[in-house]
């Protein structure tokens, strides 16, 4: 991936924003759950990193290629790196998931609620109606 969107030639006065931004779109958070800062400074934090053709490994190349200073990505600031920027977008991705999980068990509670309460009621209401 390195080399297929170009970042083995990302350098600090160049950063390219491609793996950056496909980390953040295909592999964590997805599409609309980032910003463009974040993927400007996320680009920042991946220069340096390439791909040595012979052992196929990433590593990050001489530190006059990579940008060393801080950076906000997602809201943590610091002087974050690639592994950085994968951690942050990594919990970051679980987030969502967790709120959604947590917003749809309080719907079903609240459905339950309404149901129960419209049966003491002597009145039928579908579980869909009652989800409303």
């Amino acid at each position: 991936m390195l080399v297929y969107l170009d970042n083995a030639g990302s350098r600090r006065q160049a950063p390219n924003e491609n793996f950056a931004r496909e980390v953040m779109e295909l592999f964590t958070l997805g599409e609309g759950h980032y910003s463009e800062r974040d993927v400007k400074e996320a680009a920042r934090a991946f220069t340096g990193w390439s791909l040595d053709r012979e052992t196929r490994r990433v590593h990050v190349t001489a530190a006059l290629w990579h940008d060393g200073g801080e950076k906000t990505v997602l809201g943590r600031t610091g002087r974050l790196d690639g592994d950085d920027v994968l951690d942050i977008a990594a919990r970051a991705a679980a987030r969502p998931r967790a709120v959604r999980h947590r917003e749809a068990v309080a719907r079903i509670r609240l459905a339950h609620a309404r149901r129960a309460r419209s049966r003491r009621a002597g009145r039928r209401v579908s579980a869909t109606r009652a989800m409303r």
